[in-house]
């Protein structure tokens, strides 16, 4: 093998490992920031069962956290639940732990408000 072709060999070797490498810090970064998202906006299930259509806005923000989650705001599907005309709406998380089987499941809430009442809360 020709001293070029080694030199050849050495620089994409190279390029494929900070290739690769660059892909696994991006990974950790998108993972951290999806955690970190998720749990800054989470509120407990029973929040949003306590929270009542017709409540003002007022009302509801003083029991969400001040972030919403732009993360379930990516995983909503607002072709198969439209948003209520005029409305705008916040985005948060929950973590749900079954006791009958040990799992655990994510819940997505949506709350939209218009004229200053909450109108929908959703779950997804």
């Amino acid at each position: 093998m020709s001293s070029t072709t080694k030199v050849v060999l050495g620089i994409v070797g190279g390029v494929l490992l900070l290739l690769v490498a660059s892909c696994g810090i991006g990974g950790y970064a998108l993972y951290s920031w999806a955690v970190k998202d998720a749990k800054a906006s989470m509120i407990p299930h029973h929040t949003y069962e306590s929270i009542k259509v017709g409540e003002t806005e007022a009302e509801v923000m003083s029991r969400l956290p001040a972030k919403q989650s732009s993360f379930a705001q990516l995983g909503e599907d607002e072709k198969s639940r439209p948003k209520p005309a005029g409305a705008t709406c916040r985005y948060y998380f929950s973590e749900v732990e079954h006791e009958t089987n040990g799992s655990t499941s994510w819940y997505g809430y949506r709350f939209c408000f218009a004229g200053g009442k909450l109108v929908e809360k959703t779950t997804f």
